[in-house]
């Protein structure tokens, strides 16, 4: 859901999977590495923070 592929990819043991990931072939262990701060959705929440509280160069020049 986040890396946007098409078409189902094949996971293999140490492969890493994120939230929203779609289980087709049977029972998955996982085991989380990053809660909170660290998470994949964190750090997409606040790179769309840091857009919106700044300016491309062209909107600051422009200022009318």
């Amino acid at each position: 859901m986040l890396t946007g592929e098409a078409m189902p990819v094949t996971k293999r043991p140490g492969d890493s999977v994120l939230g929203g990931t779609v289980n087709v072939t049977g029972p998955i262990w996982v085991r989380a590495t990053g809660v909170g701060a660290t998470t994949a959705l964190q750090g997409i929440v606040r790179l769309v923070e840091e857009a919106q509280g700044s300016k491309a160069p062209i909107q600051v020049w422009n200022t009318f």
